[in-house]
């Protein structure tokens, strides 16, 4: 049974599912960030929503909440094990992160995501999600919170 929680993981839970949900990123995670200090700066600063089954985290979703005075938050990271892809975990997650931003009364969620991933593009607009813009190979996509 998957277990949903709040800022609940360890810098070690955080470090072993990037590590083991690396190559599912487009491009591979070790590719674009260091995977330790990545995960250093998501316990520090974000705000974590996660999927955990028998004491193992499976799912992460990390935002960005820290700017009140501008009311938008930004997902740095969406993942799912693979293993546990297509069960509903991110969908979860994502609709946690915007009960999240409407209870804190943010405006607006963003996130950046690779062309590519076209499984990410179709999670977000199935949560409303719409694009706004490009950086070389990402596209912006952002929500409206009501």
């Amino acid at each position: 049974m998957t277990e949903y929680s709040l800022t609940k993981a360890t810098y070690p839970d955080i470090v072993s599912h990037l590590e083991a949900c690396k190559n599912d990123f487009i491009p591979p995670l070790q590719e674009t960030v260091n995977i330790s200090s990545y995960a250093q700066k998501i316990k520090a600063k974000s705000i974590t929503f996660e999927a955990w089954q028998s004491h193992r985290l499976i799912g992460l979703i990390a935002a960005y909440f820290n700017d009140p005075g501008n009311k938008f938050g930004f997902i740095t990271n969406v993942s799912v094990e693979k293993g546990f892809a297509g069960q509903g975990i991110a969908s979860n997650l994502l609709s946690r992160v915007i009960k999240y931003a409407q209870e804190n009364k943010f405006n607006e969620i963003r996130l950046k995501v690779h062309a590519r991933n076209t499984l990410a593009v179709a999670l977000y607009r199935k949560h409303g999600f719409e694009k706004y813009g490009s950086e070389e190979d990402f596209e912006l996509y952002r929500v409206f919170i009501s």
